[in-house]
């Protein structure tokens, strides 16, 4: 590799770090009643009033699966691939004390939000989805 290769490499892993420092620095926020046009760094919190077994069957139609180690916690995604938001690596981590659910991306963050992760944490919020929950599957 050249030395100009050598400092764009340098820049953009510099950008991605720094960008996703600022987005697990920044507060989990109410993903609101409705949809957004657009959201910076979407990290969504908010409280459930359906049954805790409800959320869970709502988080297994949605593909997230239990994380190793703590029952509370579902990822689905990964890390590498395309920018499709079916694809993204998400975790919801379960508070069943306090009733609320934090949705957040799992490993570098989300720089912006046209309504899909609010899509998500709608669809394990509500009965009625907002989202066809067939469509949120992995890729295949």
């Amino acid at each position: 590799m050249t030395e100009t290769a050598l400092w764009y490499l340098f820049v953009i892993l510099a950008a991605v770090g720094t960008l996703t420092l600022v987005y697990h620095v920044l507060p989990f926020r109410a993903p609101g009643e409705r949809k957004p046009a657009f959201a910076m760094f979407p990290k969504y919190e908010t409280r459930y009033a359906r049954p805790d077994a409800e959320v869970r069957a709502a988080l297994a139609r949605l593909k997230f699966a239990p994380a190793t180690g703590d029952p509370n916690v579902f990822d689905r995604g990964k890390i590498y691939g395309d920018f499709d938001a079916r694809a993204i690596a998400l975790r919801v981590t379960l508070d069943p004390q306090a009733q609320t659910f934090r949705l957040g991306a799992k490993a570098f963050g989300v720089l912006f939000d046209t309504g899909d992760l609010w899509k998500v944490a709608h669809a394990i919020n509500h009965s009625q989805p907002a989202v066809d929950e067939g469509a949120w599957a992995d890729p295949a």
